[in-house]
């Protein structure tokens, strides 16, 4: 009996964490967005990651189509015919020349990243606070993430 408990606690505290992780990420997504749209509801398309997540917990955010979006979020690095910067969640590996930045997880922390190309090439002014993350070299990431 003491081992089925143990069993149901455990399920339970993990669902939990895998909540928390998705609350945190959608949060994460949503502040980048906000600040750099400088909008308080800026228009974003997700392809390949759960909108669910976004419409749960980042609630400034307003989901729409890829073609009225001032952002995309995506999981994967698919190439985007929108012409709009794209924010890549749980990956380091990509390769389109819209993707801005990068938000993935290492060793359980989360970890932000700009591409310096793709942010001139929207004309997006980065606030101060996100200038450390700036990514000067070009092509990929050598960083390893959770996911």
């Amino acid at each position: 009996m003491f081992k089925f408990i143990f069993l149901i606690l455990l399920i339970n505290l993990s669902s939990y964490g895998e909540d928390n992780l998705a609350k945190y990420e959608a949060k994460i997504i949503e502040k980048i967005v906000v600040d750099i749209t400088g909008k308080s509801n800026p228009k974003i398309c997700v392809i390949d990651y759960p909108s669910s997540y976004i419409q749960q917990y980042a609630l400034s955010l307003i989901l729409t189509n890829c073609t009225q979006a001032d952002f995309i979020i995506s999981s994967s690095d698919k190439r985007s015919d929108y012409n709009k910067p794209i924010l890549v969640v749980g990956s380091t590996e990509f390769s389109s020349h819209d993707v801005v930045g990068v938000v993935f997880w290492k060793k359980g922390r989360p970890q932000v990243l700009f591409i310096n190309k793709n942010i001139r090439k929207f004309d997006i002014q980065l606030p101060e606070e996100y200038r450390k993350y700036i990514i000067r070299k070009e092509g990929t990431l050598n960083v390893k993430s959770d996911s």
